[in-house]
């Protein structure tokens, strides 16, 4: 038994949020699009002159937020807010995507440098057994130095 839900199935409602579950309510961008839709469809009633209507669905829209509010659900009906939101998640993103691209740029250069280094590493001992062979040669008496 849950007490902060109320069943309005007796009475032939059934609230659309209560019939989907999913990413598509919490989704700023769907969300807003659906509010704008409906604000589009609410201009074109009132530009028509079907007060009737127009009244009716405002009132159906008003009674859905209600019992919506009533069962616990945050109603994000507000599209100046649903703007904000996208605008941070925008930039959420661009945050993400900087430091990504830093942290592969950084990665990038190590592994360059290591390379590098490497390479130094492996000329110098090429350089260091010529010398070493040179100076055994010497030594010995193969090679005399000047010629």
């Amino acid at each position: 038994m849950v007490f902060s839900r109320f069943d309005f199935s007796e009475s032939g409602y059934k609230n659309e949020v209560m019939e989907k579950k999913g990413r598509d309510e919490r989704d700023p961008h769907k969300m807003l699009k659906k509010i704008e839709k409906q604000n589009e469809k609410l201009k074109d009633l009132e530009a028509t002159g079907e007060i009737g209507k127009l009244t009716e669905i405002r009132e159906k829209i008003a009674w859905n937020r209600a019992l919506s509010k009533s069962e616990g659900v945050k109603v994000k009906d507000n599209p100046e807010l649903l703007k904000k939101t996208i605008k941070k998640e925008i930039q959420q993103k661009q945050k993400s995507k900087r430091k990504w691209d830093a942290r592969t740029e950084g990665m990038k250069n190590r592994r360059d440098e290591k390379q590098k280094k490497r390479m130094e590493n492996i000329e110098a001992r090429k350089k260091q057994v010529k010398i070493n062979k040179l100076k055994k040669a010497a030594k010995k008496g193969r090679i005399i130095p000047g010629f």
